[in-house]
């Protein structure tokens, strides 16, 4: 720390008025990386795409390791309609809804599921590994005629 007059001015990723303090996400990683934090305050402004108290979660309509895809939005605006999870900027629909933005609902979803193994318009089209052993035996494939034919892994 650098003393100008009866305050000090902190290193980077300390806060506090002796500097005693470390911003969210600890002194090496203030903010995650994500954004910039008050040496007054020790709280965080986190870039585009972050949010959390220390910038280290994407926001509801963003997803990826870099929060740089955006997610579906529905009617209303809000990423897969509420009705799913975003991955990678795709939508993982919850049972009983469906589409790309997971904004279709009830038996519109089961017709337009496709046979297991198969996606796309059409069902035409094969999920990785084959219809008969779709993901390689290691998840689900997107099944229905919106899906991208996607795997969500097993845990």
């Amino acid at each position: 720390r650098v003393s100008k007059g009866a305050a000090c001015e902190c290193d980077a990723g300390y806060t506090g008025p002796a500097c005693a303090g470390q911003c969210p996400g600890g002194a090496m990683n203030p903010c995650s990386g994500h954004g910039l934090c008050s040496q007054d305050a020790g709280t965080c402004t986190c870039v585009q795409h972050w949010t959390g108290a220390a910038c280290d979660r994407c926001l509801s309509e963003w997803s990826g390791p870099e929060c740089q895809d955006a997610c579906p939005l529905g009617a209303r605006g809000a990423p897969c309609s509420n009705a799913g999870d975003c991955l990678n900027g795709q939508c993982y629909c919850w049972p009983g809804s469906c589409g790309p933005d997971c904004s279709s609902w009830g038996d519109t979803c089961t017709v337009m599921a496709c046979p297991t193994g198969r996606w796309g318009t059409n069902c035409a089209e094969e999920c990785p590994g084959g219809a008969e052993n779709a993901c390689h035996g290691h998840g689900t494939c997107t099944e229905t005629i919106f899906g991208t034919g996607a795997c969500q892994c097993y845990p």
